[in-house]
């Protein structure tokens, strides 16, 4: 949880703080990109594909929980329902980027192994 004085020092250390989970992600689809561009393979396509959905539910995540935090009232079953949406939503979105990362690492490794067996045979 980020504390701050105001409520604009909130927001920015949130932006900050999603631009600090995301850069690394970007960094990655930049350089699949220019790899694809000098090896274009199916693999090369799927690791694209791959960070670029990683990267949106990386970006979609924050804002769709900071879009259910300020739902919060002082009705308690009110609350209640509330706070089951948004566990639920927190818990999908983070499930759906953990597949991603996850196809895109295995994708990787599938790419890695192609690229050491076609530099043993040279």
């Amino acid at each position: 949880m980020i504390a701050a004085a105001t409520e604009q020092g909130f927001y920015q250390a949130e932006l900050a703080g999603l631009v600090f989970r995301v850069s690394p992600i970007v960094l990655i689809l930049i350089g699949i990109t220019f790899l694809r561009r000098k090896q274009p393979s199916r693999i090369m396509f799927g690791m694209q594909l791959s960070a670029g959905i990683w990267l949106a539910l990386a970006l979609a995540n924050p804002l769709l929980l900071a879009s259910g935090r300020g739902l919060f009232s002082s009705n308690k079953v009110d609350n209640l329902d509330r706070l089951r949406t948004y566990l639920s939503i927190a818990d999908i979105t983070w499930n759906l980027e953990t597949l991603s990362f996850l196809f895109f690492a295995i994708l990787f490794l599938v790419y890695c192994r192609q690229s050491v067996s076609k530099d043993s045979l040279v």
